[in-house]
């Protein structure tokens, strides 16, 4: 490549704004922004084609991703699949609830069985005691 073309990161910038007349055309004049700098063909039609582009690869995209699951959906290996092992979970859950509830409806009747038993036995016991 011939040397006064390589420029390397800066060689691909130009100024946007330029310093006005000065004695020292290499400073700028006291108070003065320095020049911003924008990439040489990031014009705002290339930037506009750019995303133009951008958004047709990502609208063919979302549309492949959509089909497939459309596609999942039909053939009832997508979310179909996964909405029938739900309902097994649930079924078996449901069933757990039931095998619990009715664990613990036996454990309030032991519970209220053994409350009458210490009752009845304090009972006895108040009436074998002599009272002073």
């Amino acid at each position: 490549m011939h040397r006064s073309r390589s420029k390397g990161f800066f060689g691909l910038l130009r100024p946007t704004q330029t310093w006005r007349s000065s004695p020292d055309a290499s400073r700028p004049p006291p108070g003065s922004a320095p020049p911003r700098c924008e990439p040489i063909g990031r014009t705002p039609e290339a930037e506009n084609r750019r995303l133009r582009e951008r958004v047709r690869l990502l609208e063919t995209r979302l549309s492949e991703v959509l089909g497939a699951e459309v596609a999942a959906e039909v053939t009832g290996q997508g979310l179909l699949a996964g909405e029938k092992a739900l309902q097994e979970q649930i079924g078996a859950l449901h069933a757990q609830v039931g095998e619990l509830t009715d664990a613990l409806r036996r454990k309030d009747e032991d519970l209220d069985g053994a409350r009458q038993a210490n009752r009845d036995l304090m009972a006895e016991l108040n009436r074998r005691m002599p009272r002073p």
